[in-house]
C-alpha cells in the first residue's frame, strides 16, 4: 500500500512538473515568430503577449527545406501592411522564380508579427524566400517555419545572409566561408546555383 501511495504521489509530482515546464515555456518572453500563414500550423490568440506558437514545418537543413518547398523566389518587399492586431500582410515583387510556376508578378505574404519588428520582411528589401501556399481563399503565401526560409540579399555587394542563425554554420561549411558579425555572407550566384540543384 506504501508503495502504490509513494508512485501515486510521484505520478502527481511528475505531471505537475510538466504542466508547469509547458506553461513557463509558452509565456515567456520570446521574439516574435513570423509564419507566415494562420492555418493549422499556429493559433493565435488575442493576446500576442501570450502566444505560443510550434511550427510543424521545421528544417534539418538547407537542402530538406529545398525538397520539401513549393516556391522559392527572388523578391523585392513593396509594401508591408498590419492585416490585424497579430499579423502583417507583405507584397513582395518576384524578381525571378527558382522553383514552382508563378501566375503573378506580385504575391502576398502572411507573417505573424507587426511592422517594423526585427522577424517581419522589411519594405524596400531584396530577399530569397522559400514559400509555401496558405490554402486560403486569398491566395496568399507563408514562409518555411517562420524566418527559416528567409535569406536577406546583400544587393551592393551580391551576397546573401540568412535570417535563421541556424543556416549559418551549415552555409559556412558548404561554401567553405566564414562568419562577419555573426552572419555568414554567401556570394548570391553561388547561393542560387546551389538551391537550384535537385
Amino acid at each position: 500500500m506504501k508503495n502504490k501511495n509513494i508512485f501515486i504521489l510521484a505520478t502527481i509530482l511528475l505531471s505537475c512538473i510538466a504542466i508547469y515546464t509547458y506553461y513557463a515555456s509558452c509565456h515567456k518572453p520570446k521574439a516574435i515568430i513570423t509564419k507566415a500563414t494562420v492555418s493549422d500550423n499556429v493559433i493565435v490568440p488575442e493576446d500576442m503577449d501570450n502566444t505560443c506558437a510550434v511550427y510543424s514545418d521545421p528544417s534539418k537543413n538547407i537542402k530538406e527545406m529545398k525538397q520539401t518547398t513549393s516556391y522559392i523566389i527572388y523578391g523585392k518587399v513593396k509594401k508591408v501592411t498590419e492585416s490585424s492586431s497579430v499579423a502583417v500582410k507583405t507584397t513582395v515583387d518576384i524578381l525571378e522564380t527558382y522553383k514552382g510556376n508563378l501566375d503573378s508578378k506580385t504575391i502576398e505574404i502572411k507573417q505573424i508579427g507587426k511592422v517594423g519588428e526585427a522577424e517581419v520582411l522589411e519594405e524596400g528589401k531584396s530577399y530569397i524566400l522559400f514559400l509555401n501556399e496558405n490554402g486560403d481563399d486569398e491566395a496568399t503565401f507563408f514562409i518555411r517555419a517562420g524566418i527559416e526560409g528567409v535569406f536577406e540579399v546583400d544587393l551592393e555587394n551580391k551576397k546573401i545572409f540568412p535570417i535563421f542563425e541556424k543556416w549559418n554554420d551549415e552555409l559556412a561549411t558548404t561554401f567553405n566561408t566564414k562568419q562577419q558579425s555573426n552572419k555568414v555572407r554567401i556570394d548570391f550566384d553561388k547561393f542560387i546555383n546551389y538551391i537550384k540543384q535537385n
